[in-house]
């Protein structure tokens, strides 16, 4: 989610107002209007300060993901060359290029 669009829920959804909220942020309402408006890029702390102050904390947590590789295809390609790798990387990259053109063509 985007930082702007959760300060503006969370504090919409604490019924505070922006010039409320930069009161008890010790900033100005100019600078949450701006940062809920998107204009700024406001850093992790920031918005985790001014959740605070809107009485939510910030929770992050890390998903390992998928493998996206397929065991067959390691297979197919673990007993060659690394000349023979760049070559099929190289063709599989081409061959990926002209399905994304025809997608985008229709």
């Amino acid at each position: 989610m985007d930082p702007a669009d959760l300060v503006r829920r969370c504090r919409l959804g604490a019924g505070i107002t922006q010039q409320q909220l930069a009161i008890r942020a010790g900033t100005t309402k100019t600078a949450i209007s701006r940062l809920e408006g998107g204009h700024i890029s406001p850093t992790f702390e920031t918005v985790t300060r001014l959740l605070l102050c809107l009485g939510y904390r910030v929770e992050v947590d890390a998903i390992a993901l998928t493998p996206r590789s397929d065991p067959a295809q390691l297979d197919a390609v673990a007993g060659l060359t690394p000349t023979q790798r760049l070559d099929h990387a190289l063709a599989s990259q081409s061959s990926l290029a002209g399905l994304l053109g025809a997608a985008r063509d229709g």
